[in-house]
């Protein structure tokens, strides 16, 4: 909203949300640890974004703090993706390791979720996640692993 609207009272409100999980979050765990920060911290990340490259005065110390729990937290629960899953945890591991790679301006990030999305073994791979001539996303039909979704759909 800050960047629609011009009201500073958003940015500050963006500043204290991002400074608040970068002060405490340490990591994230559990059977859905990939989702989890697969899916709103890739929001997070991209508030991050706009406030450090637009006139919020954000203090240096605290963009500093950020990058470092996105390595710290947020990587290591997306950094093998999510072989065991449908494609949607995949992409959501996907964007979200794209954005931390820009944020953190850390090229292997960055260029490890590009490789994957092109040439990776699980369903969020572009040609495993989409699967008819129109591009059509399999959803959850994915969820049995890489071309289920494509072998049913041909036979």
């Amino acid at each position: 909203m800050w960047c629609l609207t011009g009201d500073r009272a958003f940015a500050e409100t963006a500043r204290i949300i991002v400074n608040a999980w970068s002060a405490r979050l340490q990591r994230v765990t559990g059977a859905d640890a990939v989702l989890m920060a697969g899916l709103g911290p890739f929001k997070l990340v991209n508030a991050a974004e706009l406030l450090r490259h637009t006139d919020t005065a954000w203090p240096a110390a605290d963009i500093a703090r950020t990058e470092e729990m996105l390595r710290r937290a947020i990587y290591p629960a997306l950094q093998d993706f999510a072989l065991f899953a449908n494609g949607n945890w995949d992409t959501a591991a996907i964007k979200t390791l794209l954005a931390i790679g820009v944020f953190c301006n850390d090229r292997e990030i960055y260029e490890r979720a590009l490789r994957y999305y092109v040439a990776g073994a699980g369903n969020g791979r572009l040609t495993h996640y989409i699967i008819a001539d129109a591009g059509q996303v399999p959803g959850e039909r994915s969820r049995h692993g890489p071309h289920a979704a494509r072998s049913r759909a041909s036979g």
